[in-house]
């Protein structure tokens, strides 16, 4: 650093006074040789020497390396973690029609800064508000889902009968649901499959189309699957199928 300076400098007089500028043309070229050939094999000899004494240290004090790595091995794994929450959440935008004209409408209590929204609520809205051409309700909700007598743990998103047409999702296979079905209790045991769900479970097969399901033991038919690159609106919750809202209580 300081000495190096002050070395180079003292070169840059006695050039100067030596043999004026083309001194000082040799001595650049010099600087500028020793830049890119004895600069990097100093580093590197300085790097070797450094992980060698890092290593040795290492081996005489195992607990604190294995400490060291552990620590460094969690810190980068909670990087990576807050990074993808951040990416799904605000970065990345919903896979679906006209997202920028899309906004979330929570409800704010005494006890909740951000609540959900009743359906009555939605219902005013949807009725109501000048503002918005319309308004699409969905409730998450734990289920198990039973095909041929094999029962698995899945997610299914409860979703009033214009979610799909307001999201502007379509079809892969079969259809979707559609606005004024399933607005009574009981009367539309219908089940919607997300893609990825449909692909990894059913491997693609396109004829789960009218197959009869069980969810929580009620039985359901399989009326079509999401088309891609849709997913679900909920950022970090993985939906496997859609049902109407009015449902719910079918299944409870």
């Amino acid at each position: 650093g300081r000495e190096m300076e002050q070395t180079l400098h003292a070169q840059h007089q006695e050039a100067r006074q030596a043999g004026g500028v083309r001194a000082l043309a040799r001595l650049w070229l010099e600087v500028v040789r020793d830049v890119f050939t004895t600069a990097p094999r100093e580093h590197v000899a300085i790097l070797k020497q450094d992980l060698g004494y890092a290593l040795r240290a290492l081996r005489r004090a195992p607990v604190f390396a294995a400490s060291a790595v552990l620590t460094l091995a969690l810190g980068m794994s909670t990087v990576t973690g807050m990074v993808a929450i951040v990416n799904a959440i605000m970065l990345r935008p919903l896979e679906v029609e006209s997202p920028e004209q899309l906004i979330s409408i929570s409800s704010r209590t005494e006890v909740l800064e951000a609540g959900n929204v009743s359906f009555r609520d939605l219902q005013d809205y949807r009725a109501l508000s000048p503002v918005l051409i319309d308004a699409a309700g969905y409730a998450p909700r734990p289920a198990t889902l039973t095909v041929d007598r094999s029962t698995e743990r899945i997610t299914i998103e409860a979703v009033t009968d214009n979610y799909f047409t307001v999201l502007g999702v379509r079809a892969a296979i079969g259809r979707l649901i559609r606005p004024g079905e399933g607005r009574g209790p009981g009367d539309a045991p219908v089940l919607v499959l997300a893609h990825d769900y449909w692909q990894s479970r059913f491997a693609g097969d396109r004829s789960i189309v009218g197959r009869d399901v069980r969810v929580n033991g009620k039985p359901f038919t399989i009326i079509g699957v999401t088309a891609p690159p849709f997913r679900d609106t909920q950022s970090l919750v993985r939906v496997a199928a859609f049902m109407p809202a009015w449902m719910l209580d079918a299944t409870t």
